[in-house]
């Protein structure tokens, strides 16, 4: 059987935080979108859609401090 798991967003700081989750996921399959052709391996694959998520956690990371020096 499935397991399903429910998932509430208790206060906008938790809202902001899955948002850029979401934006380096969709950062990352971006990249592993534009790399794919035929020939290339899943480890290659896997090898940028490491350095994508490096990248944007980054920036995010960036961004939140960003954002706490302005509070």
């Amino acid at each position: 059987s499935a397991i399903i798991l429910l998932m509430s967003i208790q206060s906008a700081e938790e809202f902001e935080k899955l948002k850029v989750i979401g934006r380096i996921v969709r950062e990352s399959l971006d990249a592993m979108a534009a790399a794919v052709r035929v020939g290339i391996t899943t480890q290659e694959l896997d090898e940028i859609v490491c350095r994508a998520k490096r990248a944007a956690a980054g920036l995010a990371v960036h961004r939140a401090s960003m954002y706490e020096a302005r509070r």
